[in-house]
């Protein structure tokens, strides 16, 4: 795997040659070890920082490629406490990784000798007591220790961080998803899962109070000038305050979100959804004065934003993901695919617009017959392109096209556009939407714990974000007046408030669990204490559960079977060698024999 140096090259910064971040590369490329030095001494510097394109490397990574840079290597790891192991992107080799492909033999003893890293380890993660399988007190140990290798090689040990950020990324990886089914990393999500799913459930319980309060007030109340009788105002009035009530919390906790997330807040379409949901929910409850056709289209749009929404929220369940992704994959794959045949579909409504509007000997007939009134589809390229596509679905009304005009040319082209969009087209959808509900079917089970993974980091990268108290930092077109301005600050909403969200090292004092199979799957949390400690509802302020899911109780035993039980193939081999070993010392044997018959 060894490859050739790194070279380090000036480069412009944004920042500017002051910057220390800048003054630091530039002793390190220098070869400027005093400057460094006083740079590193002084505290002025980000050794974690990562320098952008091209060198996308921390300071560590870029003095360890350079062989003759021993010197700031030791003195980064002397004012070090962890070394951080980025999981995000821009993705990087550990600092002992590039040692080792670089030759650089000084830079990896150096790296060896710091306490952050860890190799040779062997860690069995599933143990048992060495009961027998069918006894009561047969118990399987679950260990999580490699976790704590990570968190504390990542972050600041005396700060709280996001237990799953590894787990995510390995949801993005295709070669390490399959480990994700792993009875140790789906147990970790299970109890993760049940630590934190009472936020969960408080908000989907939030949305769907809105989502009726908004609906009822809809239908009954908003637009509709009837007299209703004293029950149903008395119901409008409820729901009136019900939606004004939770557009306020709506609002309150979609600030919160972009003050703590501004960068990804934008990236997602459901919070696009949602600021679409909250304009159109204002103007519904602010203004009751507006026109009966504006208060129709405002009432038909938020009834299908906040329906879909609450589609997609309920989708988040882990038994709902799978179907939640069957829609999204076969609606992208649809468009996709619509997409390029769009031309054809336009050439098609082109073609109709040509052949099947009036000329002027019909409009002279319409003025003729004013009584005989028919809605024509193909009189301008709007309707004509709008019912072509309704056409595609098999909606043809074939008796109200006048082929009279060009009977040959129109009928020709009409059994083309019947060919090859309803028939051709719609089958070719069809069978592609069941490939890929067969592929993704296949897969329900991972597809369940990644959206459990993807949910729960969420959770945690609100709760557990490192700068909250300054989150305009990003925007580097502010003034640096406003990016220094202390919006939220980590000990006002997060942080140590929802320290009961984390599983270690409170709630699992030893990073492990014992699970007893022969009682219902009991779980026991071992602790330093004198007596372990059952894990039962009555012990923590968060939603416990005192029983491990026997799907993973399953596979975790699956996993000891094959660890103890020798296979039929090992049998054989084991035998073929015993017989090898005796062929050879009769060999052996036979020919000392034979040197004492020829000695004389």
């Amino acid at each position: 795997m060894a490859q050739d140096s790194y070279v380090m090259e000036p480069y412009r910064s944004s920042r500017g040659e002051n910057d220390p971040q800048v003054q630091l590369r530039n002793a390190l490329l220098e070869n400027d070890f005093e400057k460094f030095e006083e740079l590193v001494i002084n505290g002025a510097v980000d050794l974690e920082y990562v320098y952008p394109y091209p060198d996308d490397k921390t300071c560590l990574e870029l003095a360890v490629l350079e062989p003759n840079k021993i010197e700031f290597v030791k003195l980064i790891l002397q004012h070090m406490t962890s070394v951080v192991l980025r999981m995000t992107e821009p993705i990087s080799d550990t600092p002992i990784l590039l040692a080792v492909k670089n030759r650089n033999i000084e830079a990896l003893d150096a790296l060896l000798e710091f306490s952050s890293f860890f190799i040779n380890c062997v860690d069995e993660c599933i143990e048992t007591n060495g009961k027998r399988p069918n006894e009561r007190d047969y118990e399987i140990n679950i260990n999580y220790s490699f976790f704590t290798t990570y968190l504390t090689s990542t972050t600041d040990p005396s700060s709280e961080s996001p237990e799953a950020e590894v787990l995510l990324y390995m949801t993005r990886n295709e070669e390490l998803m399959p480990l994700l089914k792993h009875p140790v990393i789906t147990s970790f999500v299970y109890l993760k899962w049940d630590r934190i799913s009472s936020l969960f459930y408080s908000n989907i319980t939030f949305y769907s109070l809105l989502w009726l309060c908004l609906m009822f007030y809809i239908v009954l109340g908003y637009g509709v000038n009837k007299q209703h009788s004293k029950f149903v105002e008395a119901i409008n009035i409820l729901t009136y305050v019900g939606t004004c009530i939770g557009l306020i919390l709506l609002i309150i906790r979609e600030i919160f979100q972009l003050l703590v997330l501004p960068t990804r807040y934008f990236k997602s379409t459901e919070n696009l959804m949602e600021i679409a949901l909250i304009c159109v929910m204002t103007a519904i409850v602010c203004n009751n004065s507006a026109s009966e056709s504006t208060k129709q289209q405002l009432s038909a749009i938020a009834i299908l934003l906040s329906s879909v929404e609450l589609v997609l929220l309920i989708g988040q369940f882990p038994t709902f993901s799978t179907n939640i992704v069957m829609l999204r994959t076969v609606s992208w794959n649809f468009f996709k695919f619509l997409l390029w045949y769009c031309i054809l579909i336009i050439a098609f409504a082109l073609s109709f617009y040509i052949l099947f509007r009036r000329g002027e000997k019909q409009e002279d007939q319409k003025v003729s017959n004013p009584g005989q009134e028919e809605e024509e589809f193909f009189e301008d390229l709007g309707r004509s392109l709008f019912k072509t596509i309704i056409m595609m679905t098999g909606e043809f009304d074939a008796g109200s096209i006048k082929f009279s005009t060009f009977p040959v040319t129109s009928h020709i082209i009409f059994i083309l556009f019947v060919f090859m969009v309803p028939i051709v087209l719609f089958n070719l959808l069809n069978g592609l939407a069941v490939s890929d509900t067969q592929a993704i079917r296949a897969d329900a089970e991972l597809l369940g714990h990644i959206s459990r993974i993807k949910l729960i980091s969420h959770y945690e990268s609100v709760l557990f974000v490192k700068k909250y108290a300054h989150p305009l930092k990003r925007c580097s077109w502010l003034p640096s007046s406003l990016q220094e301005l202390k919006i939220i600050k980590p000990h006002m909403m997060c942080i140590k408030p929802w320290r009961i969200f984390l599983l270690f090292p409170d709630y699992l004092p030893k990073y492990e669990i014992t699970v007893k199979p022969n009682q219902d799957n009991r779980i026991v949390i071992p602790s330093y204490w004198k007596s372990d400690i059952e894990f039962s509802k009555s012990c923590y302020i968060g939603q416990c559960t005192s029983y491990l899911d026997r799907d993973i109780v399953k596979n975790a035993k699956m996993i000891i079977n094959k660890r103890t039980c020798v296979s039929e193939f090992d049998e054989i081999k084991h035998t073929l060698s015993k017989f090898e070993t005796k062929i050879l010392n009769m060999e052996n044997t036979l020919k000392k024999f034979l040197e004492k018959l020829e000695t004389p």
